[in-house]
């Protein structure tokens, strides 16, 4: 049983040369989902885990993420990976991370 695009998408509150910093503690991915597959495809394993988180969602028409930014944002050790929707950022994952303080 798949759902809505509209359901499935809703907000909550690399390798791509050409990262641009968003906002304090966010950075574009990606262009889009597209992308990230693409690049997934090449053997990025952190966009072959996003993607597995998006279609995850069984959206019926991923075409409505087209050209909708992915950000990684970071807080403290978490860092999400997220659709910049129109209505905000869409969590698709998010990943513990631990920086050896010695290094």
């Amino acid at each position: 049983m798949s759902i809505s695009a509209a359901e499935s998408l809703e907000p909550k509150v690399c390798q791509e040369a050409g990262h641009s910093q968003h906002i304090e503690g966010q950075i574009k991915h990606h262009d889009d989902i597209f992308g990230i597959r693409d690049s997934a495809n090449n053997g990025c394993e952190l966009c072959a885990i996003i993607i597995k988180a998006f279609n995850g969602r069984k959206i019926e028409d991923e075409n409505i993420a087209r050209g909708m930014p992915i950000i990684l944002s970071s807080n403290k050790n978490k860092l999400t990976a997220s659709i910049e929707s129109p209505e905000g950022l869409i969590e698709l994952c998010r990943f513990d991370v631990y920086i050896d303080p010695g290094k």
